[in-house]
């Protein structure tokens, strides 16, 4: 920008591409900035905090992630330019952003967008909890909550219990897979007891989560897929959190897609990546899921969206903001439950049925896979209703507005008109 605005050639400067004639022109990777203190702040003036039922700001406390998950390019993306796997902002000055924000901006729910806010052990650790201790320092102790993403053997108790002490509200975790074949492909270097070990500890703080899961994976089969549904009702057949699944894309950079394009299974575009499963049952399932859990798991009018805003608002602490009453803390989860269990019983008679059925044979348009489709996305109509009529009822007990709030909806970047469009008019 300040060679456009002083008019001076801005063709080499490093880490921008530009076209050039018919062609583009790539300059060398910047270096990356080991100081991160030394950046500026983000401009803000334009965001208006205090116009929303919950301010919601996003921030960074760190750059970069150590570890080499076969399906995650950030690490390729930070490793290209060199320096440090993971980079640390200090804790005074990300506390003293935050106090600005807050007092200044009006903000009042932080979400962390670091790549994993407690990669690298116990300097980590010590990092996080300097970071509560500068938190409260700020004078922002009972005024503000925050979110954080971490691996589920992150999850310890005195550093959990600590954070929530600074105003920790909601963990998102990089799950990825119940079953152990799956977790070894992806290298994750995880065991799913490993996962069920943190969402104990996350029940036990009382804090609300999400994960990120992919029920299928490149080398999975019936029965690893079927592990998969067998762990989440396990992990999360209580409705703590939503079930909500996927299946794993090689996204350009990474391990996971040289592997691919190696073995001659790389399929699609650079922008669509795509690949055939080494079981071809396991193709036709993955058509049937699309089908069947589209609306379910990633349209914002779907029911794993309208919940996990319900139990982050069930769980959400904050002085001068509604808490949910037991019953109705309760009772999200309860409803929870009933989504998680239908779709992972489809889930199971859908693998069944593909298990002793011939590739050839498997139709998805028409038959039991058809009838099970519609049978699912019958109590899905029917949940989701009630799922809506409860949430309006507990926005107007509390005096609001019968929408979600908007801390919600920032932090998974949705679009509150989907949802409105969801919601059943009286």
């Amino acid at each position: 920008m300040e060679r456009l605005a002083s008019g001076r050639d801005w063709r080499d400067i490093l880490g921008i591409a530009y076209r050039r004639g018919a062609d583009v022109a790539a300059n060398p990777l910047r270096p990356a900035i080991d100081d991160l203190d030394s950046l500026p702040e983000p401009e803000r003036e334009d965001i208006d905090y205090r116009s929303r039922d919950l301010g919601t700001a996003s921030l960074l406390g760190s750059r970069g992630c150590p570890w080499n998950c076969s399906f995650c390019s950030i690490r390729p993306f930070y490793e290209a330019q060199g320096g440090r796997l993971r980079r640390l902002r200090a804790p005074r000055a990300v506390a003293e952003e935050m106090r600005r924000i807050h007092t200044e901006r009006g903000a009042r729910i932080f979400l962390f967008q670091d790549d994993d806010f407690l990669a690298t052990g116990a300097r980590a650790r010590d990092w996080a909890s300097a970071l509560a201790d500068e938190i409260l320092r700020a004078g922002l102790g009972g005024r503000i909550a925050f979110k954080i993403s971490c691996r589920s053997d992150e999850v310890r108790a005195p550093i959990m219990e600590q954070l929530v002490g600074a105003g920790l509200t909601h963990v998102y975790m990089g799950v990825e897979s119940g079953d152990a074949d799956g977790l070894r492909h992806m290298n994750k270097m995880l065991k799913p007891g490993q996962h069920l070990a943190a969402g104990e500890v996350l029940r036990a703080v009382d804090l609300s989560f999400d994960f990120g899961f992919m029920l299928l994976e490149p080398y999975s089969t019936l029965e690893s897929a079927l592990a998969n549904v067998d762990f989440l009702d396990a992990f999360v057949g209580d409705g703590w959190s939503v079930a909500n699944f996927c299946r794993t894309l090689p996204y350009a950079g990474t391990p996971l897609k040289a592997q691919l394009e190696a073995e001659g299974r790389l399929k699609g575009t650079p922008f669509e990546p795509d690949y055939d499963f080494l079981d071809p049952r396991l193709d036709r399932l993955y058509d049937w899921m699309l089908a069947t859990f589209r609306q379910r798991n990633f349209s914002n009018a779907g029911l794993c969206h309208i919940l996990r805003a319900l139990v982050f608002e069930a769980h959400l602490k904050l002085p001068g903001y509604r808490s949910f009453a037991a019953l109705d803390r309760a009772y999200t989860h309860s409803l929870t439950a009933r989504c998680n269990g239908y779709a992972l019983n489809t889930l199971r008679s859908a693998l069944d049925y593909c298990a002793r059925t011939p590739a050839e044979r498997i139709e998805i348009d028409r038959g039991y896979l058809a009838d099970l489709t519609a049978h699912e996305l019958a109590e899905e109509r029917k949940l989701t209703a009630q799922v809506l009529a409860f949430f309006v009822s507990v926005r107007q007990r509390s005096g609001l507005n019968s929408e979600f709030a908007r801390s919600f909806e920032n932090s998974w970047t949705a679009a509150p008109r989907d949802v409105e469009a969801a919601v059943p008019v009286n």
